[in-house]
């Protein structure tokens, strides 16, 4: 993973009337994992987005089916009975519990189903497109499997009305759900997609042949959802020049600069942009630029949300650029489900695995690791990577563990005291919030340390004649019962090298109450001011040596 600074990812956004603490979002993922019969939002899916919700973070939930004739996707959850909006209310509130936000998107999947998903009903379109069904491969997800698609229907002009009404209705039973918002998704070739764009809209009415016309569907939809929800609540995705379930068109830049153009009449809460560079969930551009997000950026007046392809370094560029205000990530997000952590300090990412996209269990799903899981076996610690071959860290672990076991054990899991460690830090050395701080540091606290007073205040008063530029970040974390170990570096605190710590903590009580520390400049030999450099003598052979 490239590392790049994160600073602008984590700064503050507004979305229509919703504050934001962060610009990393997780872009919405069909994942298949909705309880059947009924296509009910459930345990598994609570966990999972459980698992992923931030604080001041946004979620915008996998596509959902407005209604059972606009199916397409074995598992995916709906929004048409009372049963999935209770489902889908258990999951809003799970995300605000833990001051997240979440849009719920609404989906008509067109003439991408079979009629083993829409109850026996042909699947419909603007237009009759036989090419589709006939070359297509199989990529509709059945309950018996992939399938090609159903060969489909066009849509007779007296018909589109009542699809509008379902969107609005989908969009009342997702205020009912608890949502903050609404997406609607017009891309991927998606029924609004499929009128948009004129390689599968061949309609000769007032849906077909100009530009104006070929939008006409998706303008009327956002202004259904924007009767219920108002502008600044509702938001559009769309795929410029995007080819996944065999899109086209003959003049994709003036098509998607006239969408953007009209949206601006909504007060949309932001448009979601896919970068072409990807196909469905692949990646086929290698390098590409964000091409369509610069080209709408100078079109659309409101929030934009950046999608297709990004990495931490690529996110934190375009949003430092302008050209978006914040980044969804899917792959990234659904491998890793404390993303917005990860990419704040620099942690390496977990792998995604893709033949675990849509299967229908946990694999894949609820069991990708927190970073504060993975600190046993082999190691990776961003400022140290000798660490993974060093015999003294686990010396340290070792009498660690001793310690714990000759100490009465506390009720805590390892986890919980990983997490507190690492809210701790942040709160007094990142935040400088010392009133806060004072909850996670005992009055007694005892601190072992060469260079700093005793006791809390010792502690906090270092803290306080540091710039406040100084910044935290962790590496390396793990617990042994009561005792927390990090490793971590101190930075941007004016002088001309930083420092990389060693940390054991113990905690009683759900309080920090003991420290030890060891401090060694990142440095060579030349430019250390303890003497104990970390390189010229190198680390690796320093380690090995004893």
């Amino acid at each position: 993973m490239a590392t790049h600074s994160t600073q602008k990812l984590f700064s503050p956004v507004e979305i229509g009337p919703i504050t934001l603490g962060h610009r990393v979002v997780m872009a919405p993922l069909t994942r298949s994992r909705s309880e059947q019969p009924g296509d009910i939002p459930g345990k598994l899916m609570l966990e999972y987005y459980s698992q992923r919700a931030s604080e001041g973070g946004f979620i915008i939930s996998e596509a959902t089916s407005i209604s059972i004739t606009g199916r397409g996707w074995f598992g995916a959850p709906g929004m048409y009975s009372d049963e999935q909006v209770a489902g889908w209310k258990k999951i809003t509130s799970a995300v605000h519990a833990k001051n997240g936000r979440m849009f719920s998107q609404l989906w008509h999947v067109g003439r991408s189903s079979h009629v083993s998903m829409t109850n026996g009903a042909t699947p419909v379109a603007p237009s009759v497109v036989p090419e589709y069904w006939l070359n297509s491969t199989p990529s509709i997800s059945t309950p018996s499997g992939w399938l090609k698609p159903s060969p489909h229907r066009a849509l007779d002009i007296s018909e589109i009305r009542g699809i509008v009404e379902d969107y609005r209705r989908a969009a009342e039973r997702a205020k009912a759900a608890g949502f903050d918002g609404v997406e609607l998704h017009a891309a991927n070739g998606y029924l609004p997609d499929e009128f948009l764009q004129d390689g599968s809209n061949k309609r000769t009415d007032a849906y077909g042949g100009s530009i104006q016309n070929r939008s006409r569907f998706l303008l009327e939809v956002v202004e259904a959802l924007t009767s219920v929800w108002g502008g600044d609540r509702v938001a559009v995705r769309i795929g410029p020049g995007g080819t996944w379930n065999s899109m086209s068109d003959s003049n994709s830049a003036a098509l998607f600069d006239y969408v953007a153009e009209q949206l601006n009449r909504f007060g949309l809460a932001y448009l979601h942009i896919i970068e072409p560079r990807v196909k469905g969930n692949v990646l086929i551009s290698e390098g590409q630029e964000p091409v369509a997000t610069e080209r709408l950026r100078k079109t659309f007046k409101g929030k934009i949300i950046a999608a297709g392809g990004f990495e931490p370094d690529t996110a934190e560029a375009i949003v430092e650029k302008g050209d978006a205000d914040l980044v969804a990530f899917g792959r990234h997000f659904l491998a890793n489900p404390d993303l917005p952590k990860r990419i704040k300090f620099g942690l390496p990412l977990n792998d995604y695995d893709r033949k675990t996209f849509y299967t229908f269990d946990f694999h894949g799903y609820t069991d990708y690791p927190f970073y504060e899981q993975q600190r046993d076996g082999l190691l990776s610690d961003p400022f140290c990577p000798q660490l993974q071959d060093a015999s003294f860290y686990f010396d340290s672990r070792l009498h660690a563990g001793t310690a714990c076991a000759s100490a009465s054990a506390s009720p805590r899991s390892e986890s919980k005291n990983k997490a507190l460690v690492l809210e701790a830090f942040e709160t007094l050395f990142n935040k400088r919030d010392y009133t806060a701080a004072e909850r996670f540091w005992s009055p007694n606290y005892i601190q072992h340390s060469a260079h700093i007073a005793p006791g809390r205040d010792g502690l906090f008063d270092l803290i306080k004649s540091l710039p406040p530029t100084l910044k935290y970040e962790p590496g390396t974390i793990v617990a042994e019962g009561n005792f927390v170990i990090v490793h971590g570096r101190f930075s941007n605190f004016g002088l001309p090298v930083n420092w990389i710590a060693a940390d054991i903590v113990r905690i009683k009580d759900g309080v920090l109450v003991e420290h030890w520390d060891v401090i060694q400049d990142e440095a060579t030999q030349e430019q250390s001011k303890s003497g104990e450099p970390m390189f010229s003598r190198t680390f690796a052979t320093y380690a090995s040596a004893r």
